[in-house]
């Protein structure tokens, strides 16, 4: 039998329609999910909630579908798949910190203390074949050195950094952007089981949730949260890659680009961060220096430091 705890929390994150800044609102309203349960929908409609009156009719009636839910952390289970509250002691630590944090995560495989600090290798859909192999490079580099790779199982950059980590044996960490039976892209799932193996795929959605634009990009906050750095391979003036660099800025994490020889230009969204400080990467010779930047923790200094065949800014 499912917690019943457990229960009421899926319930609240999976059926009410709210994004983790609404629940915590509604937590810290209520003093805790079962009371929020409890509530009528009148009580629900109170101005200082900011709900809509068919959003509290609809978690009003999430009483009555306890069981439902209880049934769908079962089947989830029968799968592998680990439904997990914030309180838990499985659930990420660094995500803990974060005022969005979610309320629920989905996983299947493991989060563990080694992989902390861990680095984020993100990156267009459509890279160069030069920043596809650049960003299976780094993967497999920082495998090499012990550090835990994350992304978001996107195809291009993301997909390649995964594949990378995986070929050196280490281990790296997936955030969906859709819920944890959906897997997309749907070439992806084998990359996913893989790694799954040696590592975690997470999905804040609820389970069979369609990998929308919203929660694709609402995921980039976990996979800069979850590392003490986040390299951008290529990108494009806007999306996923630059929103999770920014992300990274946001909680103090450290901001890096991928350089290569013979590129003239970099890729627009690459030349935005580096514009705004952030470190450009040349492949291995730099990645020990990384390393040792990510276990100093947040951010720290202004100096330039040469390492490699590349020259390393820090902001």
């Amino acid at each position: 039998m499912s917690d019943p705890e457990l229960v009421a929390w899926a319930a609240l994150a999976w059926g009410a329609g709210l994004g983790p800044v609404g629940f915590w609102r509604l937590v810290e309203a209520f003093g805790g999910v079962e009371a929020i349960l409890r509530a009528s929908a009148d009580d629900l409609r109170a101005p200082a909630l900011r709900l809509g009156s068919t959003q509290a009719v609809a978690i009003a009636g999430l009483g009555a579908r306890l069981g439902a839910f209880a049934a769908e952390i079962e089947r989830l289970a029968g799968r592998g798949v680990a439904v997990l509250r914030e309180p838990d002691s499985a659930y990420p630590t660094l995500l803990r910190g974060l005022a969005d944090r979610p309320p629920v995560l989905c996983m299947i495989g493991s989060v563990l203390p080694s992989d902390e600090p861990a680095i984020a290798i993100v990156g267009t859909r459509t890279p160069s074949e030069e920043g596809r192999r650049k960003a299976a490079e780094l993967g497999e580099a920082f495998a090499e050195h012990g550090v835990t790779v994350v992304s978001g199982l996107a195809r291009g950059c993301d997909g390649a950094a995964h594949e990378g980590a995986l070929e050196a044996g280490g281990r790296t960490i997936a955030v969906l952007g859709s819920g944890i039976t959906r897997i997309y892209p749907s070439e992806h799932r084998d990359l996913a089981e893989r790694i799954a193996e040696r590592g975690a795929v997470l999905s804040e959605s609820p389970p069979g949730a369609s990998p929308e634009a919203s929660r694709l990009m609402a995921r980039n906050r976990l996979i800069s949260a979850l590392a003490g750095g986040t390299i951008v391979v290529e990108a494009g003036s806007r999306g996923g890659a630059l929103k999770t660099a920014n992300e990274a800025r946001r909680q103090g994490r450290w901001v890096y680009t991928a350089s290569w020889a013979g590129r003239d230009q970099p890729s627009p969204g690459v030349g935005l961060l580096l514009g705004k400080g952030a470190q450009a990467i040349g492949g291995r010779g730099d990645v020990h220096e990384v390393v040792r930047q990510l276990a100093q923790g947040p951010e720290a200094g202004s100096k330039t430091v040469e390492t490699g065949q590349s020259r390393l800014l820090d902001a």
